[in-house]
């Protein structure tokens, strides 16, 4: 009966199992589904069957390490907490910790994959949901709508659903960012990461094998795949995929397949050809080139990580020990945003739509919200992770784990974005976690734990050792045994003893007992007396073993530590560099942006026809007053602005800087981010004073314009990726001005509004500013004025902080 029962169980894990596998790329409600009746399945064959128990003892140890990092985020939520009422409510809610249960289905993953018969089955299983991710990634980089909503709604499209960012063209077909059936591009690309180094590993094995239609399907499956993950613009997951092909191609540079001229120059005209087409692509796609471009730019802030890495540095040193609790990250995160806001209110609305759910780094994340120990654990984790990639080889057919390899991608992606703390990809992930160790049949235990029996019997002595070690703990069990029933059996004679020895009151029960007076036995029988002096030569004897016992298992101890770095320090090593080579990285890469201060940082938003005119307007944005020896405009780098004196800055500002536009282009209408209409505090004060701002034109300036036209636009504030829905906006008036050289102040004396709204962003509204310019000559090069808006478009009327 219990064995029917295991064998009716493994085949229900495994079912479901691979029905998780098929749906998690289509629907996450239905994967979750499928991972909790696998995880429901799964558990009880650690307790029916003796050989699976051997399998709990293999994955314990990573899964009780991640499971750590849950329970101290409990814990600092608990010491966080002002009241326990409200408590459990957010920390379910709204904590880091509320999705636990998805690290369930890491042991019970293992499980199935530790069965070799379940490895065809889960290879093919495999293919068939990478497949369905690559292809929902075709169709929605096609696709004006979202597929996930148009599903959803019963295959039609309902109108204020979002539309797909449209990303550019070729010829006549446009392409859209691909995000599958996910809601984010960023979801989509973590699910990405985790297939493709898979793919490309086991078409490396292929290759060497007879070609055949499944070698053909490999090949455009994987092809289509990075061409998917390159539209996808997740440039952490560009990063860990990269980062994991380096380590893969490093493992195999020695086994690589022989490959003939003919292959070589195919393989070149294909490579010419990528090249080309990414040029072409990179040319006409404007996401494309903002994404690319952004990884160069030091002044930044499409995705806002500089404000979001800027005000979680205060909490990490405030809260390094024990953190801020899981599920209090928004809230400390908003404190520190509010005291920037106090400081540069035209930072305000930039703030407010600064994502603040999480770090946006997986390690930053759980040291900041579960203290040093958590990071300590996450470290640990992938440690064990990056130890098995390294003692698997890669270079012949090695099991399914091969296709799972890419789980070690998101580990430098984490470092950009929180992977593990999404529930489209944190179940995924720890499902091929327990994939890639479970079916990695050669893989050993983590480092820290016992040595394999084979490093014990390297030597003689060590042998030796362990003999003695099982000998004496044996005996050590029979004279307890014997000790304890011999003193049970003189429970009455201790009665009738009197007059012990004053020092012998300080000694244990057992001690006693065995150190009295030969006389005070005197009253007892022969055979009593023989009793206690041979309890007393076995308690003496067992004394002197277990000192002996202290002394070998330190010095067993040492040697076993010994023994175990020798036999691994090569493993050791390439462990920590793989995990410190990208927190290097991303230091190198952040230290000196984070150390530019927020206006140096910030970018007025930015609207035209023509890319290269949007370039030159926002580069002519300046952030600090002319006539101020002590400021420094927007227009230069960080490092200039470190290393060169006030003076050089101010006359360098005066200096015409080279443009790329001609006068058509410079003659285009463009849209200016203005300000708020609203002043902070929240909920939001009615403003009083009238917009202004300075248009600056050079006076060593050849062709600039004489005069402008300046429309002033109404447009929304809330959170549009919040929503999902773009801000609305109308023209509310417009002026025209004459322009001279030298400062030219713009005063809007109108379009103020006199409402108390309840919080913001609801009754705020933005003033932008559309500004065309005119009066340039044909035949010469236009010189662009500068635009400077103070610190809330005040710059002909200054408002006081």
């Amino acid at each position: 009966m219990k064995y029917k029962i295991a064998n009716g169980l493994q085949t229900v894990s495994l079912i479901s199992f691979g029905l998780f596998l098929f749906s998690f790329p289509l629907s996450v409600s239905i994967s979750q589904i499928f991972g909790a009746t696998t995880i429901l399945s799964t558990y009880p064959l650690f307790f029916l069957e003796k050989k699976l128990k051997q399998v709990w003892d293999k994955i314990q140890i990573p899964f009780y390490t991640f499971l750590g990092i849950y329970i101290l985020l409990f814990l600092s939520s608990i010491f966080q907490s002002e009241s326990h009422s409200p408590f459990f409510k957010k920390f379910l809610k709204q904590s880091e910790s509320g999705d636990f249960w998805m690290l369930l289905i890491f042991p019970a993953s293992f499980l199935i994959a530790s069965i070799e018969k379940n490895h065809k089955t889960l290879r093919k299983f495999l293919f068939i949901s990478a497949t369905i991710t690559i292809l929902l990634g075709c169709i929605s980089l096609f696709s004006e709508v979202r597929i996930g909503k148009f599903v959803a709604n019963g295959f039609k499209y309902a109108p204020g659903d979002r539309l797909q960012h449209f990303s550019g063209s070729i010829g006549p077909i446009k392409l859209y960012l691909p995000i599958g059936m996910m809601n984010t591009h960023l979801t989509f690309g973590g699910l990405l990461g985790l297939f493709l180094p898979g793919l490309f590993i086991d078409w490396i094995q292929s290759f060497q094998q007879k070609r055949s239609f499944v070698f053909g399907f490999k090949t455009i499956l994987m092809l289509i795949g990075f061409i998917i993950l390159f539209f996808n613009q997740s440039r952490s997951v560009w990063l860990g995929v990269i980062y994991v092909l380096l380590l893969l191609i490093l493992s195999l540079r020695k086994h690589l397949p022989k490959i003939s001229l003919k292959t070589k120059m195919i393989s070149g005209l294909i490579l010419i050809s990528v090249f080309l087409s990414t040029v072409y692509f990179f040319r006409n796609n404007w996401l494309i080139q903002r994404s690319i471009s952004q990884i160069f730019q030091t002044h930044n802030t499409e995705n806002q990580r500089y404000y979001i890495y800027k005000n979680t540095i205060p909490l990490l040193s405030k809260h390094w020990f024990i953190g801020i609790g899981g599920g209090n990250y928004k809230d400390f995160h908003w404190k520190e945003s509010s005291n920037m806001i106090q400081k540069e209110e035209q930072l305000w609305y930039e703030l407010y739509i600064t994502p603040r759910g999480h770090a946006h780094n997986d390690l930053l994340h759980f040291i900041v919200t579960g203290g040093i120990f958590s990071g300590i654990l996450f470290l640990l984790f992938w440690g064990r992770l990056f130890g098995s990639f390294f003692q698997n080889d890669y270079n012949t057919q090695n099991g399914i784990s091969i296709l799972t390899i890419g789980i070690l991608s998101l580990f430098p992606a984490g470092f950009f974005q929180c992977y593990l703390l999404d529930d489209e990809v944190v179940l995924p992930f720890f499902a091929f976690c327990g994939i890639f160790l479970g079916s990695s049949l050669s893989l050993p235990k983590v480092f820290f734990d016992k040595i394999r029996e084979n490093n014990l019997q390297s030597t003689p002595k060590t042998l030796n050792n362990l003999r003695f070690s099982i000998i004496f703990k044996k005996l050590n069990l029979i004279l307890d045994k014997f000790i304890i029933s011999k003193i049970d059996m003189q429970d009455e004679e201790k009665e009738n003893i009197s007059h012990y020895d004053s020092q012998s009151l300080n000694l244990d029960k057992t001690e006693t007992i065995f150190n009295l007076k030969q006389s005070q036995t005197d009253s007892s029988s022969p055979n009593t007396v023989l009793t206690f002096n041979f309890s007393l030569s076995f308690y003496r004897l067992k004394k002197e073993f277990s000192q002996k016992k202290i002394i070998f298992l330190k010095k067993f101890a040492f040697e076993k530590i010994i023994l175990h770095f020798k036999k691994n320090w090569n493993l050791f090593l390439k462990t920590i560099c793989a995990i410190f080579i990208p927190m290097i990285f991303y230091w190198i890469f952040w230290i000196p942006r984070l150390n530019l201060e927020p206006l140096e940082v910030y970018n007025r938003r930015v609207r035209s026809s023509d890319l290269t005119l949007t370039h030159e307007v926002q580069n002519n944005i300046l952030k600090y007053e002319l006539d101020s020896e002590e400021k420094s405009p927007s227009i230069f780098s960080w490092i200039n602005f470190r290393q060169t004196s006030n003076s050089s800055l101010k006359s360098s500002l005066f200096k015409i800087q080279p443009y790329r536009l001609n006068v058509s282009q410079a003659s285009l209408p463009f849209q200016v981010e203005g300000c708020l209409t609203h002043r902070y505090p929240n909920p939001p004060k009615p403003r009083k004073t009238p917009f202004s701002f300075t248009i600056y034109v050079p006076e060593n300036s050849i062709n600039s314009p004489k005069s402008a036209k300046i429309t002033v636009v109404t447009r929304d504030s809330f959170d549009q990726d919040q929503l999902y829905w773009a801000h609305g906006e109308g023209d509310l008036g417009t002026i025209s001005v004459n322009l001279q050289k030298g400062n030219n102040q713009i005063l809007i004396p109108n379009f103020l509004m006199d409402t108390t709204p309840k919080e913001f962003p609801e009754g705020v509204f933005f003033r932008d500013f559309r500004i065309s310019y005119s009066g340039f000559e044909m035949e010469r090069k236009p010189d662009l004025p500068k635009l400077y808006f103070g610190r809330i478009c005040d710059t002909v009327i200054p408002i006081e902080k």
